[in-house]
């Protein structure tokens, strides 16, 4: 069989109607990507962790999480629908499709909000609420729709920005409560705003990256000089300097996280092992382009992800007892179907033979 397109390989007639229960809650599910809920809940439950709170307290922030997660994808979804009809695989969205009604949506975002709202109040001082996180969900709101669409902010400080509002809550927490943030925790926020960079950049950038060309928006990949590969269906085309630069930012994270847990006094054998793992996804992405191609592998894929994710849960782990249980429950619970989904994705640059 002849190489086939990107378009040919992904673009399905979408269905307009979902007839079972399983396919509804499928619909709701991408629709509100569930699979970067960790995105949401992790940084809400271990800054309620760092602030002293107890468990059942850590629960409640992680659902604040949860629902600023929700109604934040729902409102980018309602605005892109447009231009997500145009998409190959977008315009299957349950969304895009009328199988969820704009109607539906939006009492879904107030009904997130809502729960946003409330879990805030139940863990965090009324005027934290208003003066440290309220900013904080517009700003989510505002990076997550004009992302790819702004024409003042230079696309590579919009995935920071897009870090900046992943980690806040981990300091906004002990901020709200009046406690001193120690230097371990200041490094774990830092890590974790160049990890949501970096997964922006990376499998944010990459994974739509012929279509986002087409509609001629703007990403840090594209800025850099990133294309699909004429020669290779399946691959993209990158540049020393994009390469350079995500190397850069995985190599800075390793000294984050290490950092973190050296300045809590854990022994140095910790210290050391995180050094270990976290550069062996740095050699797991570096791995995986060939000739100046970058073809998807999900074995370099997942091990990348993995080596990310357990990293940082691990560094949860040491700086705080409490912050141990969200990261065991966090890592057990969310981190193989995140892992799997982040991999599906990259995996459909694969064409269909």
């Amino acid at each position: 069989m002849p190489p086939c397109s990107f378009r040919s390989v992904i673009s399905v007639p979408p269905s307009s109607k979902r007839s079972t229960l399983l396919g509804l809650l499928a619909d709701w599910s991408n629709s509100t990507r569930s699979e970067l809920l960790v995105l949401g809940a992790f940084p809400y439950a271990v800054g309620a962790a760092f602030a002293g709170e107890s468990i059942p307290k850590v629960a409640v922030a992680s659902l604040a999480g949860v629902g600023l997660h929700w109604s934040t994808v729902l409102v980018n979804n309602l605005v892109d629908r447009q231009s997500d009809s145009l998409h190959p695989r977008k315009q299957r969205l349950a969304i895009v499709a009328g199988r969820i009604t704009s109607r539906q949506v939006i009492v879904a975002i107030l009904a997130s909000f809502v729960v946003y709202l409330t879990m805030l109040f139940a863990t965090a001082a009324g005027w934290a609420v208003f003066a440290l996180f309220m900013p904080l969900a517009v700003l989510q709101v505002c990076v997550n729709v004009f992302q790819k669409h702004s024409k003042w902010v230079p696309t590579l400080a919009m995935d920071f920005l897009f870090g900046v509002t992943v980690a806040f809550p981990v300091l906004a927490y002990p901020l709200a409560q009046g406690w001193v943030i120690s230097t371990s925790e200041v490094m774990f926020a830092l890590t974790l705003v160049v990890d949501a960079a970096v997964l922006n950049i990376i499998v944010g950038n990459l994974k739509d990256l012929p279509w986002d060309l087409e509609a001629s928006d703007a990403t840090t990949a594209i800025s850099l000089g990133v294309r699909p590969d004429p020669n290779r269906p399946a691959a993209l085309r990158v540049t020393v300097t994009y390469l350079t630069l995500t190397f850069c930012l995985l190599i800075a994270r390793t000294g984050l996280v290490s950092s973190a847990v050296a300045s809590e006094g854990r022994s140095p054998a910790w210290t050391a092992a995180l050094i270990v793992v976290s550069l062996l996804g740095v050699a797991m992405w570096i791995r995986a382009p060939r000739g100046g191609s970058l073809i998807p592998n999900t074995r370099y894929a997942y091990l990348f992800v993995a080596c990310n994710f357990i990293t940082l849960f691990t560094a949860a782990l040491l700086i705080d007892p409490t912050a141990t249980m969200v990261a065991v429950i966090a890592g057990t619970v969310v981190f193989a179907p995140v892992s799997g989904s982040l991999v599906s994705r990259l995996q459909r640059w694969r064409p269909v033979n």
